[in-house]
């Protein structure tokens, strides 16, 4: 004969009840304790497991593009000047987008006589432009994905002077034949401490988030010797170097 659950219920003894009352006490205790944790802490359980990841690419992108200055009124080109692009490739490894993305050099040091690289006085730090993008701060950058940020630029000198913001012949001995290298921010400032002469050059730079608790950084090497090649590869091989080592 089968008992229903209140006979077999009454049919306990009394210290029977009390175990199963203490029971259902106890886990309904346990239930509600982790439900509390989970309201506190669940946010900073998710971002442990579902975050970006981002990764530096050691090996610097640069290819060579006509630079053209347009005519406010009509739209026409008025100037041109070949200009060398150096970029870096940056990918989201991780299982989640990363928001608000900025990539920043935090300091920029320059080789010395004395074999040291010693920082040039510069407001730092300053954001990189996002390729193609005017806007330095890059709002989702999706996970299994990959950007470029420009890190600079250099023109042909015989066409830089038409690019005045890009021109400080004060910094060159021979103006119409030395490349000055033009650092990507974000922001000109009047003094034009974004253009540095032919030199050894190396750059701090940070990959951050607003939900990425530290910065990924990477320390950029630049050797720009001043000399302009007219065939781009050549200009590569000995015009200017870059290598990129992520910290």
């Amino acid at each position: 004969m089968t008992l229903t659950i209140c006979e077999w219920l009454k049919s306990l003894s009394y210290e029977w009840c009390m175990v199963i009352a203490t029971f259902l006490l106890v886990l309904f205790t346990a239930l509600l304790a982790l439900a509390t944790f989970i309201s506190v802490c669940g946010d900073m359980i998710i971002k442990f497991f579902i975050r970006p990841d981002f990764k530096i690419v050691s090996k610097p992108f640069m290819h060579r593009v006509p630079m053209r200055l347009f005519h406010e009124a009509t739209g026409k080109t008025i100037a041109a000047a070949n200009t060398d692009y150096i970029r870096i490739e940056i990918l989201n490894e991780g299982n989640a987008s990363a928001k608000d993305v900025e990539v920043l050099i935090t300091e920029v040091r320059k080789k010395q006589n004395d074999g040291k690289f010693k920082p040039v006085p510069m407001a730092t730090p300053y954001s990189l432009q996002w390729t193609h993008r005017n806007d330095p701060s890059l709002g989702v950058f999706h996970h299994k994905t990959k950007r470029h940020i420009t890190l600079g630029y250099i023109y042909d000198p015989k066409e830089r002077h038409h690019f005045t913001f890009d021109d400080n012949p004060s910094l060159l001995t021979n103006p119409e034949q030395q490349t000055l290298f033009t650092i990507a921010f974000s922001v000109k400032s009047s003094n034009r401490e974004y253009l540095i002469p032919h030199g050894e050059y190396e750059f701090d730079i940070q990959v951050v988030a607003s939900n990425m608790k530290k910065p990924v950084r990477a320390k950029v090497y630049l050797n720009h010797n001043g000399e302009w090649f007219m065939i781009d590869s050549e200009m590569y091989e000995k015009g200017i170097e870059v290598k990129i080592y992520p910290c």
